[in-house]
C-alpha cells in the first residue's frame, strides 16, 4: 500500500480515461490468494478529501476497485472491515452504498466501481490525538488467477477545532 498525498489517479471508465486529484489517498494492489504475489493491473485506491477531522466537519470517502486488465472480473465486493478513532470506538459512516451494491460486482475490461461515503466528525473523535482509519477490504474472481484480495486504510488527522 502507498499514500500518496496529492496523487493523480487515472480512473478507466469504459471507453474515457478521468484524471481524478484528491489531497489524500491509499492505493493498494491485489495478490493472489493461491501464491501471495502482487497482480498488476487492478488497485484498491481509497481517496478522503482532507487531511485533517475537525468536529462538525463531514468527511467524504470515495473508494474505486480500478480493472486495467484484459480480462472480466467478477465476484466483485468490497467490505467495510473497521473504521475507528483513537479511543477505539467503532464510528459508523454517516452515508454509502446500501450493502447489496457491495457484493456481486462484474468488472468489464477498462473500467472501474466507485463507492461514496460521508463522516460527520464529532467532539469525541478529537478527544485522543491520533487518527481516525478506515479500513477496507475487496476481493474478487479473474478467470486466469483466480481469487485476488486487496486491502486499503485512510488515515485522517484528528486536531481541536480552533476556528471557534
Amino acid at each position: 500500500m502507498h499514500d500518496t498525498p496529492g496523487v493523480d489517479v487515472l480512473v478507466a471508465t469504459g471507453e474515457k480515461m478521468a484524471a481524478l486529484t484528491y489531497n489524500y489517498s491509499s492505493l493498494a494492489g491485489f495478490t493472489s490468494a493461491d501464491s501471495g504475489i502482487e497482480v498488476s493491473g487492478i488497485k484498491l485506491v481509497q481517496l478522503v478529501d482532507t487531511a485533517m477531522a475537525i468536529p462538525g466537519e463531514r468527511l467524504h470517502f470515495t473508494t474505486w476497485i480500478l480493472n486495467a486488465t484484459s480480462e472480466t472480473l467478477t465476484e466483485v465486493t468490497l467490505r467495510l472491515r473497521s473504521f475507528t478513532n483513537e479511543l477505539a470506538d467503532q464510528l459508523q459512516y454517516t452515508t454509502g452504498p446500501c450493502p447489496p451494491v457491495l457484493t456481486g460486482g462484474i468488472l468489464e475490461p477498462g473500467e472501474s466501481l466507485s463507492y461514496s461515503f460521508s463522516y460527520e466528525v464529532t467532539q469525541r473523535d478529537i478527544q485522543e490525538p491520533g487518527y481516525l482509519i478506515s479500513a477496507l477490504q475487496s476481493e474478487l474472481s479473474s478467470p486466469s488467477l483466480g481469487r485476488l484480495f486487496s486491502e486499503c486504510d485512510a488515515l485522517i488527522n484528528t486536531a481541536e477545532d480552533t476556528t471557534t
